[in-house]
C-alpha cells in the first residue's frame, strides 16, 4: 500500500530517520506541522533536524514537497 511519509534529517548526527507513514496527505501534513513546532520549541536553529513530507510513488515520480512551500 503506498503512503505518505514524514521524512527527517537529523543534523547533528548526520543521518536521515522516518518520521512515520500515514494513509492520508492530510494526517501526514498534521504530523509535519507538528514535527516542525516540536523541533522549533527543542532544538537551536543551527543544528535542528530538516523534516519534509514525501508523497506516495515518489521514488518513481521523484516529487518531494520542499520544507519551504506553504501548505
Amino acid at each position: 500500500m503506498n503512503r505518505w511519509r514524514v521524512m527527517g534529517y537529523d543534523t547533528f548526527a548526520r543521518e536521515s530517520y522516518c518520521v512515520g507513514e500515514y494513509t492520508s496527505e492530510t494526517e501526514a501534513l498534521a504530523e509535519l506541522e507538528r514535527q516542525r513546532r516540536l523541533l522549533a520549541a527543542t532544538q537551536d536553529e543551527a543544528l535542528r533536524d530538516d523534516v519534509w513530507l514525501v508523497p506516495p510513488l515518489a521514488t518513481h515520480t521523484a516529487q518531494v514537497y520542499d520544507e519551504n512551500q506553504e501548505f
